[in-house]
């Protein structure tokens, strides 16, 4: 018998990003995950190439290339301390930062990541986990007192291999 569907709306306010730490920057006495004020992110989407073909007067389509994962932006508000956004901006100047180091061993910069979707109930029901994720850009604050804002934002955007989803 097939599953029911539940034609209940989905919130976009239920979500929950688990974000550990990227290992080569983590000490000791560090804590091993790290936090931002989300305010907004995005389940990545997908692609694939496809190629048309003609046939007897027909059209065929053809998946012609591996799928495709599209950046992962997050916007978030940055701490009192800029915390977060310096931790950000180390992850990114870990990879190269334009002095004396121009690039790194991969595996010392990319981390894995989790969204976890809930339901209405605040209840866990889908996990987008974010394989060999790092970040490729991080956008600029505006530090303006005129622009009615009390909070800073800012934006990053990752890249990673692949992501897998799983229902919870």
């Amino acid at each position: 018998m097939p599953d029911s569907m539940n034609l209940n709306k989905s919130s976009p306010d239920k979500y929950q990003l688990i974000f550990p730490i990227c290992p080569s920057m983590t000490k000791s006495t560090e804590a091993r995950t790290f936090a931002l004020n989300i305010f907004g992110a995005v389940v990545p989407g997908v692609a694939q190439e496809d190629n048309e073909d003609h046939w007897q007067g027909a059209k065929i389509h053809r998946i012609v290339g591996a799928m495709d994962y599209l950046p992962y932006t997050i916007n978030f508000l940055v701490d009192e301390e800029w915390r977060n956004w310096q931790y950000l901006y180390d992850w990114l100047a870990l990879i190269n930062n334009n002095k004396d180091l121009f690039t790194e061993e991969r595996p010392d910069y990319v981390s894995d990541s989790e969204i976890i979707i809930k339901n209405n109930f605040n209840v866990a029901i889908l996990n987008v986990s974010l394989k060999n994720m790092f970040p490729i850009d991080l956008s600029e604050v505006t530090l303006d007192q005129r622009a009615g804002e009390m909070e800073l934002e800012c934006s990053c955007t990752f890249v990673y291999d692949y992501f897998e989803v799983t229902r919870v």
